[in-house]
């Protein structure tokens, strides 16, 4: 004896406009929402598509263009490096002063370069 509270496993009964039963309804049971089942032949054929619509072509054009793009990444053999930070130079003064000290010179001009990652080094942890 089923009583309202308890759930039941039994699926209902649909049937189209014609009388005939629609098995469809048991292929769709527990199936998500954002997946799609096809269960007749016709859900197969190809929907015309307006070629006008900016959406779809927005879509498409990002899928493509994301498709395309990792092809071609997986193609290249090597990677290559990535840019490197512009030159920096930098005034130092050291604080002591004189002949003996800093081999007499008042200022220096320091490069700052940053160094290239080795693409063959293996990465820290």
């Amino acid at each position: 004896c089923l009583t309202m509270h308890e759930p039941s496993n039994a699926i209902p009964l649909k049937v189209d406009t014609e009388g005939k039963i629609k098995f469809d309804t048991i292929l769709k049971h527990n199936i998500k929402g954002n997946k799609i089942v096809y269960s007749n032949f016709v859900d197969l054929l190809l929907k015309k598509l307006r070629e006008d619509d900016p959406k779809n072509k927005k879509k498409t054009r990002e899928i493509l263009e994301a498709l395309v793009s990792s092809k071609i990444s997986a193609a290249m053999p090597v990677q290559h490096a990535e840019k490197q930070a512009p030159v920096q130079y930098i005034r130092y003064t050291p604080s002591q002063q004189g002949p003996a000290f800093n081999s007499g010179a008042k200022q220096r001009i320091i490069q700052m370069v940053e160094v290239q990652k080795d693409p063959m080094e293996p990465p820290r942890f």
